[in-house]
Formats: structure tokens, C-alpha cells, sequence
């Protein structure tokens, strides 16, 4: 893959403005899955300029399968002070450090060769993978967002 640019200002300035209100993310401790993903990469630059732009002060922590494939490709977020990656599996993976007042579960794969395998692998990315990911945020959570 190649390094992929940022993503311009002006769009992510508008991200801001149609979501409004940001203060549920105030201090807010994200733990995200999919977040290297199609839609995971978007979300991660709105959600770190939002975190520059308003000073909300949150901390996001990524399950990634590759988080140095994902930062060799995404340069622009490696040296960030907000953004943490811990390497695994949606379906495998130990449970995070620390606390998390919000998970954003969007990890499955995109490429249907993977479910054209049987139900069992469906199942496992969107049934099982959520459970793990609720079962080790779950004590502290403010919200969370499975998709």
C-alpha cells in the first residue's frame, strides 16, 4: 500500500461542524475496533482533529491486526499524543490496559471471500468479536456503538 495523504481541513472542519456537540467526548477514553479500516481511518483523523481543534483532551486506544502496516500507510497519525494501537485479532486479542468510557465496535472484514467460507467465520467477526471487545470495556463504559 502507499502512504495515503491527510485528510484536507476544510472537510475535516465540517466534520466538526455537523456533529456540534462534542462534549460527551470531553477527557473521553476511546477503545475502537476497525479503526484501520475504510471508514476506521476517517474516523480516526476526524476524531483527532476534533481532539486538536476543541481541546477535548481524549485518548484513543486501536485493535489493529497491523498497527505498523497501518501507521506506515497513515504517517500522518503515528506521532500523535492521543492514539494508541494494540496489536490482535477482533476475534483474539488481550484484553486493554486500563479504563474506557466508550467503544466503537466496526471491526469485520470487508472482503466477502472471507464469509463465502462458511456462517461460522460471519459469526465469529460479528457476533463473537463484539462480545470480546464488551467484555473487557464493559465496567466503565459510558456508551458504546457496535456496527
Amino acid at each position: 500500500m502507499s502512504r495515503l495523504p491527510p485528510l484536507p481541513d476544510a472537510e475535516l472542519d465540517e466534520v466538526i461542524r455537523i456533529v456540534g456537540d462534542w462534549g460527551s467526548l470531553q477527557g473521553a477514553r476511546l477503545f475502537i475496533t476497525g479503526g484501520t479500516g475504510f471508514f476506521g481511518k476517517w474516523l480516526l483523523e476526524s476524531l483527532g482533529h476534533a481532539n486538536q481543534e476543541l481541546g477535548l483532551g481524549l485518548k484513543a486506544t486501536v485493535l489493529s491486526r497491523d498497527p505498523n502496516g497501518f501507521l506506515q500507510n497513515m504517517a500522518h497519525l503515528r506521532d500523535t499524543n492521543w492514539l494508541s494501537f494494540q496489536a490482535g485479532d477482533i476475534t483474539s486479542f488481550q484484553a486493554p490496559l486500563g479504563t474506557f468510557t466508550h467503544l466503537l465496535h466496526g471491526a469485520a472484514s470487508s472482503d466477502a471471500r472471507d464469509y463465502a467460507i462458511g456462517p461460522d467465520v460471519m459469526k465469529r467477526d460479528i457476533v463473537e468479536g463484539p462480545a470480546g471487545s464488551w467484555n473487557s470495556c464493559r465496567g466503565n463504559l459510558h456508551s458504546a456503538c457496535f456496527s
